[in-house]
């Protein structure tokens, strides 16, 4: 399975997860809300496996390059949010 197909997968995996966390939730736009829940994570699941998934099993270093991605993400997302 190449990369692509593999961040597809994941981004789908996850937003599915963001929306179903969601579900329970009272909120005005619930259905907005959701769909964009569900763009954005599936972003940043399909980043992820295209960007720092190869590197990693490249390396075999999985928990140095998947946690600098996860703390990286943290980061970036703090400060232009």
């Amino acid at each position: 399975m190449n990369n692509v197909t593999q961040g597809v997968i994941a981004g789908l995996v996850f937003g599915a997860v963001a929306v179903a966390i969601m579900v329970p939730m009272p909120m005005p736009q619930k259905r907005d809300a959701m769909i964009a829940a569900f763009l954005n994570r599936f972003g940043i699941g399909f980043t992820i496996a295209v960007a720092s998934l190869p590197a990693a099993i490249a390396t075999r270093a999985y928990a140095p390059i998947l946690g600098l991605g996860v703390v990286g993400s943290v980061i970036i997302g703090w400060i232009v949010g």
